[in-house]
């Protein structure tokens, strides 16, 4: 699925372009989604983070919003682990290497580097670059309450569609689908079986 930012549900204005004094308040957990790598399919999980920006308001009054998705993992090749390096102002430890809890962000503020970026028809607003907030900088009160979902043990119907829609695509979710389906085909097709059937995948 890749990190590209969409502005948040994908209805509202884009965000402008520029630094901006924002803060994270959603933390999604997208479950395992899957993804096309050197010609090859595979499942890979991943996270949503999502932005206000303080300052900047939208018509009705609303901060505008930023997403991007992340896999969910600190190895040096990933892009996970620089954003938050960038946005901490230092690197990991060794220890902190060893699991990093991403709900730590939750509410946290930074300067955030918006950009613009076109795709055919479609113009997507871009996180380009996440760095702390400047030392005395004031923190401007929150607009949005904070929002944190585990796919394991979260309800997804509080989350908006668009959310639902990606998560429902991940494999925590097919699996449960056909689960589910092959439960109710009875005797041909009986949860045994497709326990089994599992097991080797």
């Amino acid at each position: 699925m890749g990190t590209t930012a969409k502005s948040a549900g994908g209805d509202f204005p884009k965000a402008p372009v520029g630094t901006h004094v924002a803060r994270c308040y959603q933390v999604i957990d997208l479950g395992h989604q899957k993804i096309t790598w050197q010609g090859k399919e595979k499942w890979v999980p991943k996270i949503l983070l999502t932005w206000e920006l303080c300052a900047e308001l939208m018509q009705d009054g609303r901060p505008f919003a930023v997403s991007n998705r992340y896999t969910l993992s600190l190895a040096e090749t990933s892009q996970l682990r620089p954003a938050l390096e960038s946005w901490r102002g230092k690197p990991f430890t060794e220890d902190e290497l060893k699991g990093f809890d991403v709900k730590n962000v939750l509410g946290a503020y930074c300067m955030l580097g918006v950009v613009h970026n076109s795709d055919g028809n479609k113009t997507y607003a871009n996180v380009s670059a996440i760095l702390p907030l400047p030392k005395g900088m004031p923190k401007p009160p929150p607009s949005n309450s904070n929002l944190y979902f585990d796919i394991d043990t979260d309800n997804i119907g509080a989350l908006p569609e668009w959310l639902q829609a990606t998560i429902h695509k991940s494999r925590e979710y097919t699996e449960e689908t056909t689960t589910q389906t092959t439960q109710q085909a009875g005797p041909s097709g009986g949860p045994k079986e497709f326990e089994d059937m599992m097991s080797d995948i």
